[in-house]
């Protein structure tokens, strides 16, 4: 079936009520929002282009800074913090340690000065409204928590989604959790023979009934019987049950 122009015609009419009506409220919610737009002239993918040196000479304007200063202090210091960008650093990131490695060359800041282009990656940084960061999290908590998992308690779900948020310091909390097992389990068991006797004779496995391979081989005996003697619709039996989160759901 062809939509007929004149039913094109008039969805763009309605569409474009809406659009108006959004562009009003973001400017009423937040006037500052074209202006945050500008900051766009920092990414660090691709090469410079005519939009950014329009983006900075207009940050540049509204901040009362020497336009001149702050676009040769942009391109001196776009390919070093691209650099940095390149091995993996976010983009905030890379911009500070392209600053930082200057800084910690005294000599170099005369021929790399970064005054106009500082006021501005300060703004760039404290002013950041991207919610990405926490739109991953969700995104890992989604797939973590589906409905396979069946009951799952609301604070059981705080703490894996606490644990699933970025942290800049996973080694060092590695350390401590493992500093903190061995404090609550107590150290490793370590054997204490060096090396085996071996007469140089065939030896039988010594099979332990109570290891986890011979449980989990029972148990898939136990299932497979218990399977196939069933008279249960393997069809059914796959479709996800409706979840009830809690005793009480997330509200008592």
């Amino acid at each position: 079936m062809q939509v007929k122009p004149q039913l094109l015609d008039r969805c763009f009419q309605v569409m474009s009520n809406w659009v108006e009506l959004a562009r009003h409220t973001v400017r009423a919610d937040m006037p500052e929002f074209e202006m945050l737009q500008l900051f766009r002239a920092f990414r660090l993918t691709g090469v410079t282009t005519d939009d950014m040196a329009a983006n900075l000479t207009t940050l540049g304007k509204l901040f009362k800074l020497n336009t001149a200063n702050l676009m040769a202090q942009f391109h001196d210091y776009r390919p070093m913090a691209k650099t940095w960008a390149d091995q993996g650093m976010e983009t905030e990131d890379a911009w500070r340690r392209a600053l930082a490695d200057v800084r910690a060359r005294p000599r170099a800041l005369s021929v790399h000065p970064y005054h106009d282009l500082s006021q501005i990656l300060a703004r760039y940084v404290a002013w950041g409204g991207s919610t990405t960061g926490i739109e991953r999290v969700f995104s890992k908590a989604n797939m973590v928590s589906h409905s396979a998992r069946g009951d799952v308690s609301e604070h059981r779900q705080s703490d894996e989604v606490l644990l699933l948020q970025p942290c800049p310091h996973d080694d060092d909390v590695c350390i401590l959790a493992q500093e903190e097992w061995a404090r609550m389990s107590g150290p490793p068991r370590t054997s204490t023979i060096s090396q085996r006797l071996h007469k140089g004779l065939p030896q039988e496995k010594q099979v332990n009934p109570h290891s986890e391979a011979q449980f989990i081989k029972r148990r898939r005996v136990e299932v497979s019987t218990a399977a196939s003697s069933s008279s249960v619709n393997a069809a059914d039996a796959t479709q996800p049950q409706g979840r009830v989160v809690g005793m009480g759901g997330w509200q008592d």
